[in-house]
């Protein structure tokens, strides 16, 4: 069960994340205004497998890892908080709310990126602070691109002085 729980988790995280990539093109939402519900979806969905996949092997964890999952739960929480409150600027034009929907979505791809890399590092036996340097690389990486996004819908809007 627990196989199945975090293949569909996984599926669920790497389909967010490229429905959230195309979200960050310009004029999207407005071609498709389906894919941020789909994202609120498929983000439910990663959720629900997530608390699936520990709810099969909970009793087999140590308490250190328990406090982990459970973080990353609440974690997922607000990642769905932040995917709503993205939906709801969904239909308004204004820069502002723009801007703000780019920095939900960011967040969320932020997080899902940085969630693949550690996964993977620490599937290949990466030490610690291995795994540490490349999750804050993600994440550095991450802001950048939502940078760029931004300046996309907003080209008065000054580059960041690590984009010049």
């Amino acid at each position: 069960m627990w196989h199945v729980m975090i293949t569909l988790h996984a599926v669920a995280g790497v389909a967010a994340f490229g429905v959230g990539v195309v979200i960050l093109r310009p004029g999207q939402l407005r071609r498709h205004p389906w894919l941020l519900p789909l994202l609120v979806w498929l983000l439910v969905a990663l959720v629900v497998f997530m608390v699936g996949a520990m709810a099969a092997h909970w009793t087999e964890l140590d308490m250190a890892a328990q406090i982990v999952f459970s973080g990353l739960v609440g974690l997922g929480g607000y990642m769905l908080f932040r995917a709503v409150r993205a939906r709801g600027t969904t239909g308004r034009v204004a820069e502002g709310l723009r801007l703000r929907t780019i920095d939900d979505v960011g967040f969320l791809l932020i997080s899902l990126f940085d969630g693949f890399v550690i996964v993977t590092a620490l599937d290949l036996g990466a030490p610690p602070w291995a795994v540490a340097g490349l999750a804050v690389a993600a994440v550095v990486v991450g802001h950048r691109a939502i940078e760029r996004a931004k300046r996309q819908v907003d080209p008065r809007r000054p580059a960041q002085p690590a984009d010049r």
